[in-house]
């Protein structure tokens, strides 16, 4: 018997068992090769999902289901795959893991990876409870119940058949009625609150209407996002919009939170208003600001990760740029730390009468870099916040008494008894004002000088603000001219008198009614 036809047969059978393995191999060789081969396969002009199911090492009658559903989750998701960001080497490594595998979306789809094997690369076995998983979570049943449906052929206009077109306007409808229904919702519920005593919900219904708004776009959009799978676009026109759907509802976020940020300032700018310091009313917009920074910051990073910027180093390199920076800005980062300084420290509040520097006046506004002063002279001077840190701060505002030191002089020839009244009088005068302080205060007989008698005249003012301070000033001056008027007593200054007469001119203590004068005194102040 000639067994030569059969050996023949064999080598035949071997050569081509060879070239069906390296193939294969050759096919799935790398991670690139692995996933190009799962996704190339099941195109809709290139659909064959048993050569797709290669890229599997689990059991072939069911490769080809869970290469479909994986295909289906990523579409779903808006995954698309930039193919030549895949590694390519046959000897890839993670090095973060210790393992030779590849994930290819690993936030998104995590336990969804490929492996090397004896084969090649893989989806390995351990993937497919993170499949189901996924599907389900990106399909539900009624998702599911309605995708098997709906047609999946057809003519296609613009790249999309005639029912996908239908159901984008059906999405378009359900979005605005899903908005109405959540926008008269939350219009119920602010009308509810507002009829509440609260001041806080009564004088914020603009604010809560905006708001509301806002939730309401976003709750819709979200719904949207759900159901929007179901019309099974392209990968990269899934992937578009679902770029999409992310980035709005991410600022539908973002403006809520600024919006609700503006609703608790104001809150918290009423409740300053009760309070006796105005440093608060400053610090609430700097508060505010520094709030809206952070938040708008987060929501740039979340954009920047949604295309793929690796922000982990964009953040280091801004960081080694900071030190450069923080360098050149060394007086600007002075003048901010000086300004929280100012805030927590508290040495002036706005509207008290400041000194220092050379620089007198009244505090406007204290901002991150530096504090305006209102001059006497009406000019507006702008003080950096770190030279408020290096020098004394002399502030009026906070004195308790407001002092009043001066000297009255008078002629030599003034009589001792007329003196003694006088003296008496301008005593009585201090303490019937009423905005002076009833104690502390000290006026005498108290100096000789060349051409004068000096009375010193030391008295304290209780008043909130210099304008006050000027006006019981001007009651007290006044009351002291006329006071000496009526009791003919003249006031010296530097000159040369020649007496012919030795006679006093002043009235005698005895002809003069003090307290006649001082009820006088009293209309005038009362």
């Amino acid at each position: 018997m000639n067994h030569r036809p059969f050996i023949l047969f064999g080598i035949l059978i071997s050569l081509w068992a060879s070239v069906s393995v390296t193939s294969l191999s050759a096919q799935i060789e790398s991670p690139y090769a692995t996933i190009y081969n799962h996704l190339e396969n099941l195109q809709p002009d290139n659909y064959h999902p048993e050569l797709s199911a290669r890229s599997f090492a689990i059991d072939s009658t069911s490769a080809a289901d869970y290469a479909v559903m994986l295909k289906k989750v990523m579409d779903g998701k808006g995954l698309y795959v930039f193919i030549e960001d895949i590694p390519q080497s046959p000897t890839y490594f993670d090095s973060t893991l210790m393992k030779a595998q590849y994930h290819p979306f690993p936030d998104e789809l995590p336990g969804i990876f490929v492996r090397r094997t004896t084969r090649g690369w893989q989806y390995p076995a351990e993937v497919v409870p993170a499949i189901k998983k996924h599907y389900e979570e990106t399909y539900p049943y009624w998702t599911r119940r309605l995708m098997e449906l709906l047609p999946h052929s057809g003519a296609t206009y613009l790249g999309l058949y005639l029912w996908q077109w239908i159901g984008v306007v059906l999405l378009l409808v359900v979005l605005i009625c899903l908005y109405l229904l959540f926008r008269w919702i939350a219009g119920y519920v602010i009308r509810l609150l507002g009829r509440s005593n609260h001041d806080l919900l009564q004088n914020k219904a603009k604010l809560l209407n905006r708001i509301a708004s806002l939730v309401s776009i976003y709750f819709s959009v979200l719904l949207i996002r759900e159901v929007f799978p179901v019309l099974e676009l392209s990968p990269r026109l899934s992937w578009v919009v679902m770029l999409i759907f992310k980035i709005i509802l991410g600022l539908m976020i973002l403006l809520i939170i600024l919006r609700v940020i503006d609703v608790i300032y104001r809150y918290f700018f009423e409740l300053t208003k009760l309070t006796e310091s105005k440093m608060d009313e400053q610090l609430l917009p700097v508060l505010k600001r520094a709030a809206q920074i952070i938040f708008i910051s987060f929501w740039v990073i979340y954009l920047l990760t949604l295309f793929n910027v690796d922000v982990t180093a964009l953040l280091a390199g801004i960081s080694i740029g900071g030190v450069a920076i923080a360098l050149a800005a060394q007086d600007t980062l002075k003048n901010l730390f000086g300004s929280f300084t100012i805030f927590m420290d508290k040495p002036f509040q706005i509207g008290d009468w400041i000194q220092f520097g050379g620089v007198e006046g009244t505090v406007e506004e204290v901002g991150f870099r530096s504090t305006r002063v209102r001059s006497f002279e009406n000019s507006l001077v702008s003080v950096p916040n770190a030279k408020l840190l290096d020098t004394s701060v002399n502030n009026y505002g906070l004195r308790q008494y407001r002092r009043f030191k001066t000297n009255i002089a008078i002629t030599y020839d003034t009589p001792p008894d007329s003196i003694e009244l006088f003296v008496e009088g301008l005593r009585r005068i201090v303490e019937l004002h009423p905005a002076t302080r009833k104690e502390g205060f000290e006026i005498h007989l108290n100096n000789m000088s060349d051409s004068s008698l000096d009375i010193l005249f030391y008295i304290f003012f209780d008043v909130a603000n210099w304008s006050e301070e000027l006006k019981a000033r001007q009651q007290i001056l006044l009351a002291i001219i006329r006071l000496a008027q009526e009791m003919g007593i003249e006031f010296a200054f530097p000159s040369m008198s020649i007496y012919r007469d030795p006679v006093s001119r002043s009235v005698s203590a005895e002809d003069f009614s003090l307290e006649a004068f001082l009820d006088r005194y009293r209309g005038r102040i009362s």
